[in-house]
């Protein structure tokens, strides 16, 4: 079998929406058994380039006309082996194998190229597994997060077999990024032989543990959390509108493709609060070439404590405020797991409902995606 690698295959762009013909074209798949091969197929897509990220306007889409034969075809050239997280213990046992992962595997790249740290160290599987995520504290219970269906029963995998329907969601809490899963045996036979693979992404998003799921007889449900840290699966392409992560999930009935939407506190860092001259000084070298604005309605008049307050839980921490005649200012900076800044001025009218959001940042293609969360985060109805 081919021997283990640092990283997976590469994923590109893939709307939230993909049908499992776009995101499942692994027709060349092998048979899994207990040793298998995996060939470069498995997971397959074009990987948009950094420079492909430039500015977008808010609410604006793109679409992708290239066929799936040219996907495959381009990401041949540049896939590396791969495997699923529940092999790493067996693919550890052989020195081969791991010297073979050091040497061939591509460290984690920084998205957009604008991270201080070059060239970060590799890192064994084991290293990424133990070391990276903090398993002191017990995880979120999955019963209690409010989950998105991303793979209805009736949807075929890898072979054309149907049967498992699978819900997610995506969640950051205390510092850690969890999958949460409720998996559900919609065939007539007992599944088993669970393993998840995550595609290559803008976050270098990956499992830190096995899927750790009992055998599933038919009809029965199961809920079960998987560990994600940052920084291992580096797309090295900027993140698209929505955001969403792509999965794989191997059982002995086949392998079932879906993708996973989050929102981009998820890969926001806690207190990441600049100092007030850094703001400022970032604030005008960025300049208004990377900046993007917004003219919204709150539900009622915004104080700034309340705002204040409902950006923290998204991970956006205030920098400073000043006060006008008939507004407030807020500043606010939101780092990204892989060290991008977002910096914004929120501008609340003080006898109306009316918000004004601009938001600036070097890596552009996260412009839309922060407003929506600060959106989402303040209720605001942009104005047209």
């Amino acid at each position: 079998r081919l021997p283990a690698a640092g990283g997976t295959a590469v994923f590109g762009r893939t709307s939230l929406n993909a049908s499992a013909s776009g995101f499942c074209i692994l027709g060349n798949i092998s048979l899994l058994s207990s040793v298998y091969h995996k060939a470069p197929e498995t997971f397959v897509a074009r990987a948009m380039p950094p420079s492909a990220a430039l500015p977008k306007e808010v609410g604006s889409c793109s679409s992708d006309g290239e066929s799936t034969d040219a996907r495959v075809e381009q990401a041949k050239q540049s896939m590396q082996k791969q495997h699923y997280s529940s092999d790493e213990k067996e693919e550890e046992s052989s020195p081969t194998s791991s010297e073979d992962s050091d040497s061939d595997s591509d460290g984690p790249t920084d998205l957009l190229g604008l991270s201080d740290e070059a060239t970060p160290r590799k890192r064994s599987s084991k290293e990424s597994s133990d070391d990276l995520f903090d398993l002191s504290s017990p995880p979120e219970d999955p019963r209690g997060v409010g989950k998105t269906l991303v793979l209805a029963a009736d949807r075929p995998g890898n072979q054309g077999r149907t049967g498992l329907q699978v819900s997610a969601a995506l969640t950051r809490a205390h510092g850690r990024i969890q999958l949460h899963l409720t998996l559900a045996n919609k065939s007539s036979m007992t599944l088993n032989g669970w393993a998840i693979q995550f595609n290559r992404n803008s976050f270098g998003l990956a499992p830190a543990a096995n899927l750790q799921v009992a055998d599933l007889l038919s009809g029965q449900s199961a809920e079960t959390t998987v560990p994600v840290v940052p920084g291992q699966l580096m797309s090295n392409a900027a993140p698209e509108q929505p955001l969403s992560l792509q999965v794989a999930v191997k059982t002995n009935l086949d392998i079932f493709c879906f993708t996973v939407p989050f929102d981009l506190s998820v890969v926001l860092q806690e207190n990441s609060s600049a100092d007030k001259d850094v703001f400022r000084q970032r604030w005008q070298n960025i300049g208004e070439a990377r900046q993007s604005s917004l003219m919204a309605s709150a539900p009622s008049s915004q104080s700034p404590q309340a705002v204040t307050k409902q950006m923290q839980a998204a991970n956006i921490s205030l920098v400073a405020q000043r006060s006008a005649d008939t507004f407030d200012a807020l500043y606010f900076s939101a780092t990204t797991t892989n060290n991008l800044v977002v910096l914004a001025e929120v501008s609340l009218q003080r006898n109306g409902n009316a918000v004004k959001l601009v938001t600036r940042s070097e890596a552009a293609a996260l412009l839309p995606l922060f407003t929506s969360t600060v959106c989402a985060a303040l209720r605001l109805t942009p104005r047209s």
